[in-house]
């Protein structure tokens, strides 16, 4: 897998201080975040912003990035997707789904609200807001290894054209001879 590229990184450049508890509320209450469910229930959780123009896709690659995306059904593709997201979920406990009007939103799936504000993190201890930091780092690197894993296919893949030929069945109502 391509782990080399230089893009759009979601893990944050450098990493963060984990004893440092300013730089650790700083990086989580800025953190990017998105609703759960729907807009109307209010509740929200870490986020990242995971559409074609946040990956900085070399532009050579977009037009089979959007044929693999919308046209192109790979079931081995979204294998990997599907690992990557279980490897985070083993790691963290955490899960993570793809949310939006199209998906284009990957956000950390805590079972509840994953209260991140300056106020609610200071009152916490410092090893708690760590574990908070820890898993959101853990998030931001799933983001990183899931855009590594799209460019790692665009990479050594190649989208062919092939004939398929299928057989349906289907049900009609026919009318009974009337003798």
């Amino acid at each position: 897998m391509n782990t080399n590229y230089k893009g759009y990184p979601y893990s944050p450049e450098g990493g963060i201080n984990l004893e440092d508890k300013d730089a650790m509320i700083k990086y989580l209450s800025n953190h990017s975040q998105y609703y759960t469910m729907n807009s109307w229930n209010g509740i929200t959780s870490i986020a990242n912003c995971i559409k074609a123009y946040k990956l900085n896709i070399p532009s050579e690659q977009m037009d089979t990035f959007y044929e693999l995306i919308f046209d192109v059904p790979c079931e081995e593709f979204q294998l990997d997707v599907n690992e990557v997201i279980r490897d985070f979920n083993m790691e963290t406990g955490y899960g993570a789904f793809f949310n939006g009007r199209s998906g284009g939103y990957l956000v950390l799936d805590a079972g509840k609200e994953f209260d991140v504000s300056k106020d609610t993190l200071e009152d916490l201890e410092i090893d708690e807001v760590r574990e908070l930091c820890e898993i959101v780092l853990a998030f931001d690197r799933l983001c990183d290894n899931l855009r590594n894993l799209l460019i790692d296919w665009l990479d050594n893949s190649e989208i062919v054209t092939e004939e398929v030929t299928f057989t349906k069945t289907v049900k009609t109502l026919v009318r009974k001879n009337r003798d």
